[in-house]
């Protein structure tokens, strides 16, 4: 199950068929699968999120509304 949620995380284009099967012949059912790369996938998705809010809001520290668009 790590190998699959760190492949959600870092590389989902790289999550296969193959990596399901192995889970699944690891004892872990479909929803429990579905449950654990939904979770991994908007965990995420939540921390890039921040980051880039964070990196917009350090880019644009100090400007005045005469910047705004």
């Amino acid at each position: 199950m790590d190998v699959l949620v760190g492949k959600v995380v870092d590389r989902p284009s790289e999550v296969s068929e193959a990596d399901l099967a192995l889970v699944a012949a690891a004892g872990y059912s479909e929803d429990q699968v579905f449950e654990l790369v939904v979770c991994a996938a908007v965990g995420q998705s939540d921390r890039l999120y921040a980051a880039g809010l964070a990196a917009l809001a350090e880019a644009t520290a100090g400007e005045g509304p005469e910047h705004a668009s």
